[in-house]
């Protein structure tokens, strides 16, 4: 149906009471900006209902560019569907993110995640 090719083209979905889902980590991921800070980490993203979004990704920010790739290495954030989709689609800074909010873990903070994270998606694929 549209509604498939809509969800699946876009990498989210919209439930009944206006909530947003990542579909799609990967593509989501990708959609960010690198951001102004350099450096790399490896995020684990948790998904209990959609198994391909089980995975460690190797986030490298450097110049302005992002590259994305699979990593076998152990993670430095852990983050649950979920609380990835709040940083992405929220408001708040990442750091502001990480004092208020819980349901995440990290072993080892980037400059590249501030950089990157400070950067928010709208619904329709935009940049806040």
């Amino acid at each position: 149906s549209n509604d498939l090719l809509f969800l699946g083209f876009h990498g989210y979905s919209n439930d009944e009471s206006g909530m947003v889902r990542i579909i799609n980590a990967e593509a989501i991921l990708r959609q960010v900006p690198a951001g102004k800070r350099d450096g790399a980490f490896v995020l684990e993203v948790v998904d209990e209902q959609i198994p391909a979004n089980n995975a460690r990704w190797l986030i490298t920010c450097q110049d302005g560019e992002k590259t994305i790739v699979e990593a076998n290495r152990d993670w430095d954030i852990q983050l649950p569907i979920a609380v990835l989709t709040r940083i992405v689609y929220g408001t708040q800074t990442f750091a502001d993110f990480l004092e208020c909010n819980a349901g995440y873990d990290m072993r080892m903070r980037s400059p590249a995640m501030d950089g990157m994270f400070g950067h928010h998606l709208t619904i329709d694929g935009g940049e806040k």
